[in-house]
């Protein structure tokens, strides 16, 4: 594919280009260094195009980070109801059985 008309944008939405900055290989890493090289007016571009995809993971990890915390405080809340919910009854029968007891004495 010629490259030497991408602007930021093309670099985008190209997959092998994405790929690249997802999963970066060596042999990958050698043609987008000898296509700096060969185009260096690119360079401004195809740097913005990877900040701007490092910026969507980062992003993207803390949405996963803030949704796993969420689920984690949910799933919290959910386990503790059921102890509340057996101590209350304890502390019912506890009282009713006392109850009794006073009445008998």
């Amino acid at each position: 594919m010629d490259y030497s008309n991408f602007k930021t944008e093309d670099f985008l939405a190209d997959e092998s280009f994405q790929d690249f900055v997802l999963h970066p290989e060596k042999e990958q890493n050698k043609f987008w260094d000898g296509f700096l090289k060969k185009h260096p007016e690119k360079k401004v571009e195809f740097r913005k195009a990877v900040q701007l995809i490092q910026n969507l993971i980062l992003i993207h990890q803390q949405v996963k980070k803030s949704e796993m915390e969420q689920d984690f405080a949910e799933m919290k809340q959910f386990i503790s109801k059921p102890k509340k919910r057996w101590k209350n009854r304890i502390k019912q029968k506890i009282r009713s059985a006392k109850r009794k007891l006073w009445k008998k004495i």
